[in-house]
């Protein structure tokens, strides 16, 4: 339901579309968006939908996954 909830926030505040994915198709607690990004986004809207899903994800108490450094350094 939070994964709902901040996929409507996101467009109604900030005008930001995100398909969210939940149960069945992924199992209930592992909710999560559909992000698509193409070479039409520039990288202002990068950063603002960074920023959006921060504040959204504060909002809702949705908790923010820890990396290790490791995992940091295979992201391309």
């Amino acid at each position: 339901d939070k994964c709902k909830k901040s996929a409507r926030y996101l467009l109604d505040k900030k005008g930001i579309y995100l398909q969210s994915i939940n149960f069945p198709s992924v199992p209930v607690g592992t909710e999560r968006f559909r992000v698509n990004v193409t070479p039409g986004h520039t990288e202002a809207q990068i950063y603002a939908l960074a920023d959006a899903l921060e504040e959204v994800f504060l909002i809702m108490d949705v908790p923010f996954i820890q990396e290790s450094p490791q995992e940091l350094d295979t992201v391309v």
